[in-house]
């Protein structure tokens, strides 16, 4: 994932919980060397700093935990969005325009708002990965586009399609 969306020059956070994969410094150190040789073998240009935080690493502010838990949130409304456009038969078909159900609750409403909002500097992709019996996966992009700005993310209208 990072290989594809690096550009020159960039520098790299990666900010995980505090779960299995780092459940102390130890492992946080060990994940830390890990993550710098894969990177190395994936990514072909020369990227800035390179950075495996732990929600552990907040300063007091909670600035981490905050981070972190952005894509969370973003996560249960993109399931909630998905799983609308599952029952309404248009998450598999390329190039569709739907309104975003009303039926969704008011929080992923406008957090997939938010995720559509293009006009600050934060860049957001939403995929959809299928399973494909019996061992293969599609991957879908799906493009959320606002009709107007979001005042303080507040619920609007959002427009999705699905695209290959």
């Amino acid at each position: 994932m990072i290989a594809g969306l690096v550009g020159e020059n960039q520098n790299i956070l990666w900010i995980s919980d505090r779960d299995e994969i780092v459940p102390n410094d130890a492992r946080h150190i060990e994940a830390c060397r890990l993550f710098s040789h894969i990177i190395s073998h994936y990514v072909s240009v020369t990227i800035g700093r390179l950075q495996f935080a732990t929600t552990r690493s907040d300063d007091g502010s909670r600035r981490l935990e905050d981070i972190a838990a952005l894509p969370d949130f973003a996560a249960g409304a993109l399931a909630d969005v998905v799983t609308s456009m599952l029952r309404e038969g248009t998450v598999g078909v390329n190039g569709i325009l739907s309104p975003m159900s009303r039926t969704l609750p008011r929080k992923s409403q406008a957090l997939t708002a938010w995720l559509a909002d293009n006009s600050y500097t934060l860049k957001k992709l939403a995929f959809v990965i299928e399973h494909i019996p019996p061992d293969g996966i599609k991957s879908k992009l799906i493009q959320l586009a606002t009709n107007e700005p979001i005042a303080e993310y507040d619920p609007f209208p959002t427009l999705m399609r699905t695209l290959y």
